[in-house]
């Protein structure tokens, strides 16, 4: 996949010396939060520190044009121009240096260097006296020891100086900058680099001629930075990512560049690609070009205007926009989706956990930009729907056949989700009742889905028997919720009691005070039993009672089934225990 650009797409004609001028803005810091409401996300620190970089143009500059025949005027090339390129981040100091710069008369000198944003500063006008020089290398550098003499004994000779003007209010540079001008390297501090630099050299009064054999330099020195625009391609890193910790879902995304700065912000486009994969074009041929250093954007859905599609003046001076699509062919290479849509509301209801990808590109050739920090992500979020069975226990008798609910809940809308139910576990068999194993799907809206249950109706004389419904896996707009178990109890459909009956007991009458009773049941199940006029208890066949008191005794038996039904007619047992 490839970037395409319009062949119809001209940019405005610039005049070569015209002033651009630079409006910059202060960085906006974000706290860093994550909680239901308001996240304001930023991607991390810039990946760039300081960098510098020295560029050159190694032609020569003759002064003036005609020269030796010409005598007065403006240099040619004039102006000689030198094009950064790859040295991202805000200024933070230039140097420039001329090369073999010689001159029968230096006084008449006039070198002024114009920036790619239309700042300038003279870096020398109307200084060093009469003296005649050749092959000097002067570098001018706010850190010199000091500025140009104006009536020196002989030549500058210190080679190192600060910017040095002393009639630049009646100097004028034609087709240049008109100023006003500067007069330190600091007025280029908090600039884009990047673009075409433009040293004006100018001879201004008539006798004598000079040139600068072997061009001039500039080294540049910038500040850190996130992201670096070229001047035509993919932006650097590609993608830029912002990871978000959550599991819950975005109801409100907005999104913010701080410290964006590019000579032609007509050419950025800029697509967001959110975890769910859905994506948005914030901005695509939109600004114009005018050149913006350091500013600050907000993309919100709920902003009161588009950016503007074109234009050399300030048309992008606000700060919240609607997300922005000018370009009808735009595309952006792959990994990026070739396109987005032209609402954040995409997004919503999607996770706002996950990956989001930034990806920038320039789609035309000529100038370049960066953003000092990280995108930052603005996000409004709740927690996925509860979803929850009906109650923690339930009982069902045998030969059920109906549905069990389950049920989800979020404040305001809902998206699609799933859980997977399952039946199983307890003592059970797998005959008492159907299997219970499938995924339940809501789809945007639904709150309500039904689950069959089918319990079996058998003949088999047996006690309670329980197994389990489980709410697991859930995905989308789904959150476990409690109770997500729920234990099923069959409950046996046996109506009938069981029938105790004693096989062995005691004499009617016996001295001994020990005495062994067996028993059964019609029906398999357990036994309770009560000695005198104690209480029931659990027992089983023999029951051995000892240390009996002389007189009478009773001992009643009952069986109880399987299914919890007891025999309502105790079996009983009598005898008398003599004395010897």
């Amino acid at each position: 996949m490839t970037v395409t650009a319009s062949a119809v797409r001209r940019r405005p004609v610039r005049s070569t010396g015209s002033r651009r001028r630079v409006r910059s803005r202060l960085a906006v810091v974000a706290s860093l939060t994550l909680c239901t409401g308001l996240a304001i996300l930023a991607g991390g620190a810039p990946p760039a520190g300081a960098a510098s970089g020295t560029f050159s143009n190694t032609g020569a500059i003759t002064i003036p044009l005609g020269a030796p025949g010409t005598t007065s005027g403006n240099a040619s090339p004039y102006p000689s121009v030198i094009t950064v390129s790859g040295l991202y981040g805000l200024i933070t100091d230039v140097n420039v240096k001329l090369d073999n710069l010689g001159h029968t008369h230096a006084d008449d000198l006039d070198v002024l260097l114009v920036s790619p944003s239309g700042d300038s500063t003279v870096l020398m006008s109307d200084a060093c006296n009469g003296t005649d020089f050749e092959d000097f290398d002067y570098t001018f550098d706010d850190e010199a020891g000091g500025v140009m003499p104006d009536n020196p004994t002989g030549a500058c000779t210190s080679f190192f100086y600060k910017p040095s003007s002393y009639d630049a209010g009646s100097d004028t540079w034609p087709g240049g900058s008109p100023g006003p001008h500067g007069t330190t390297m600091s007025r280029f501090d908090g600039e884009n680099p990047l673009g075409t630099w433009y040293l004006y050299v100018s001879d201004d009064t008539a006798g004598d001629v000079g040139d600068v054999e072997l061009g001039w330099s500039l080294t540049i020195t910038t500040g850190p930075y996130d992201v670096a625009i070229p001047s035509s391609g993919n932006a650097s890193p590609y993608p830029r990512t912002v990871t978000v910790s959550s599991d819950e879902l975005v109801t409100d995304v907005d999104v913010a560049v701080s410290g964006l700065t590019h000579s032609h912000p007509d050419d950025i486009d800029m697509l967001m690609v959110g975890p769910s994969g859905n994506s948005t074009v914030l901005m695509s041929d939109a600004c114009g070009s005018y050149n913006v250093t350091n500013y600050f954007w907000r993309w919100d859905d709920e902003a009161a205007t588009t950016m503007a599609d074109s234009g050399t003046s300030n048309v992008c001076s606000g700060f919240s926009y609607r997300p922005t699509n000018h370009g009808s062919g735009d595309s952006w290479p792959a990994p990026a989706p070739s396109g987005g849509s032209s609402s954040l509301s995409v997004h919503d209801l999607g996770p706002a956990g996950g990956v989001w990808s930034f990806y920038i590109v320039d789609d035309v050739g000529g100038d370049g930009g960066f953003l000092i920090n990280p995108p930052m992500i603005e996000l409004t979020t709740r927690p996925r729907a509860v979803t929850k069975l009906p109650s923690a226990a339930l009982t069902l008798a045998e030969g059920f056949s109906g549905n069990i609910a389950i049920t989800r809940s979020a404040p305001g809308a809902t998206a699609s989700g799933s859980v997977t139910v399952t039946g199983g576990g307890g003592n059970a068999e797998v005959e008492d009742y159907a299997t219970i194993s499938q995924v339940v799907s809501f789809a945007p809206g639904e709150l309500t889905k039904s689950v069959p249950i089918v319990i079996a109706n058998d003949a088999t004389e047996e006690g309670p028997e329980t197994f389990t419904i489980a709410l697991t896996a859930p995905s989308g707009d789904i959150s476990l919720g409690s109770p997500s178990r729920t234990k099923v109890t069959i409950r046996t459909s046996d109506a009938v009691a069981p029938e105790t009956e004693v096989t062995k007991k005691p004499p009617k009458e016996t001295t001994k005070r020990s005495a062994k009773i067996k028993f059964r049941s019609s029906e398999p199940g357990t036994f309770q039993c009560k000695v005198d006029n104690g209480r029931w208890k659990a027992c089983r066949s023999a029951l051995k009672v000892k240390n009996l008191s002389f007189g009478k005794h009773k001992v009643q038996i009952r069986a109880v089934d399987r299914a919890g039904i007891t025999d309502g007619t105790p079996a009983k047992v009598t005898w008398k225990v003599l004395r010897p």
